[in-house]
C-alpha cells in the first residue's frame, strides 16, 4: 500500500464540544484502521471518564450532551494531535494521532 500524506489541522469543536478532523469524518472502524495504516499514523485513545473524572461526572449528570469543558490530556510523548473528540455510545473519547 502506498503511503499518503496527512496534514494535521486543528479540530474545530462544535457547540457541544465534539469535533473530528475532516479527513476522518464518516469512516467506519475498518476504514479508520486502513486510513491510519495508509498515512502511517499511530492512534492513542483518551477516555473522558478516566482522563478527567470531574468533567465526566458533570457530563453524566448534565444529560450527556456537552463536553465543551473537557480538555483531553495528550499522551506523554511529543507530536500528538487531536484527530477526533466524539462519543461512540459509551462515553466521550479523544483519538490522539501522530506519525510514525
Amino acid at each position: 500500500m502506498k503511503t499518503a500524506t496527512f496534514d494535521p489541522e486543528p479540530v474545530i469543536r462544535d457547540r457541544r464540544g465534539f469535533g473530528t478532523h475532516p479527513a476522518l469524518q464518516g469512516l467506519t472502524p475498518g476504514e479508520f484502521a486502513a486510513f491510519l495504516h495508509q498515512h502511517r499514523l499511530q492512534c492513542e485513545v483518551s477516555v473522558m471518564q478516566y482522563d478527567d473524572p470531574a468533567a465526566w461526572l458533570a457530563w453524566d449528570a448534565g444529560g450527556r450532551g456537552n463536553v465543551r469543558h473537557w480538555q483531553p490530556v495528550a499522551p506523554d510523548e511529543d507530536a500528538w494531535f487531536i484527530g477526533s473528540i466524539h462519543d461512540p455510545g459509551d462515553g466521550p473519547v479523544c483519538f490522539w494521532l501522530r506519525s510514525y
